[in-house]
């Protein structure tokens, strides 16, 4: 019988000493949720206590979604990973005297790209405007995290379906999985959902959990590089699918194969890290992992998984953020499940 408790109680000391307004955790195995826990407060003028149903901008963990989505086009015949983005975008340029930039230079951010915004409400006017920049290094040669590479993949995935890129999410993985919660783009629809973001009120000095907290800037977006709200409870079951190696309850989102390119390290970003299809590939505790993180205005994400001991964590949160805080409640977890000495 697994006991959360400490675990619990060490997030809530925790987010007292970052001044951490809402934080949403759950773990799970290859089946189900083991551990769910919500803290704090969803608005904090009004005290609305922090729910199971609130939603969080995940940011970039959006990426592992685009990746998925691009993969089951691949599947279905509609584009090949390593033909170029020109091909099926023929607008798209970026000044270079190297070899052409394809899907897969984008997936493994190896496309030599600026890195572009973390936060924009569309993505056409940021990529178009790559003309006026020049491609740093040769495609695959190394590792440059790009934004913009990823929105440019959903305006190819666009291209090449003929449907908005938060469609495809909705009926390719979002349907699929069960996941009926979560919002495929950040609208003012979905705003009364979730839980509201916060910033500390000075910007001009290091943070302290001493200074008050604004609300964050609003932003409305549906661009591929982030742009998904969910629960934990939602981001438990795509969890799941990647611990089952892409077979979600009702079948494969994407194939064994397509599976093995996902997780696949293509390139390093350091000696310990490498980078898939949008995941991050690393070992951890001598173990295979792989997972993201993701920053919005006043949100913080993480999804890290253990691969060979079949468990995950997903940690969602309003800023200021804990750093490092899900690998934390894995290891919590594995120490659970492997009768080990507890971490925290």
């Amino acid at each position: 019988m697994q006991n959360f408790s400490t675990l619990d109680n060490w997030i809530r000391v925790q987010m007292t000493s970052r001044n951490t307004p809402a934080l949403a955790l759950v773990l799970t195995d290859r089946k189900n949720s083991v551990h769910t826990a919500q803290f704090g407060y969803a608005d904090l003028e009004a005290r609305v206590p922090l729910s199971a149903g609130h939603l969080f901008e995940i940011g970039s963990i959006g990426k592992t979604f685009t990746a998925v989505a691009v993969l089951q086009a691949v599947e279905k015949g509609l584009l090949d990973l390593h033909t170029p983005v020109v091909e099926y975008l023929p607008w798209f340029e970026v000044r270079s005297r190297f070899d052409p930039i394809t899907p897969h230079h984008l997936l493994t951010h190896s496309a030599g790209l600026i890195e572009g915004t973390d936060f924009s409400t569309d993505g056409r006017s940021e990529v178009w405007a790559l003309r006026e920049s020049e491609s740093g290094f040769a495609p695959g040669e190394r590792f440059y995290y790009s934004n913009v590479g990823y929105k440019a993949l959903g305006l190819l995935l666009e291209a090449v379906t003929g449907q908005p890129y938060p469609q495809l999410i909705r009926s390719g993985i979002l349907a699929p999985l069960g996941m009926l919660d979560t919002a495929a783009q950040i609208t003012h629809a979905v705003r009364p959902r979730l839980a509201k973001g916060y910033m500390p009120l000075y910007d001009d000095r290091p943070p302290h959990n001493s200074y008050p907290l604004v609300p964050a800037p609003w932003l409305e977006t549906n661009t591929a590089d982030g742009s998904i709200a969910s629960t934990v409870a939602d981001m438990a079951k795509f969890m799941r699918m990647l611990l089952n190696r892409g077979q979600g309850p009702n079948g494969s989102l994407i194939s064994r194969e397509s599976f093995n390119l996902l997780t696949h390290p293509h390139i390093d970003q350091d000696e310990d890290w490498s980078y898939g299809y949008g995941l991050n590939v690393f070992d951890h505790e001598g173990y295979a992992h792989i997972g993201h993180a993701g920053d919005m205005p006043g949100y913080e994400a993480y999804m890290q998984l253990d691969m060979q001991n079949g468990l995950g964590s997903a940690m969602l949160m309003t800023h200021p953020h804990i750093p490092g805080i899900s690998l934390t409640t894995l290891d919590y977890l594995r120490s659970q499940i492997l009768n080990r000495p507890v971490l925290v």
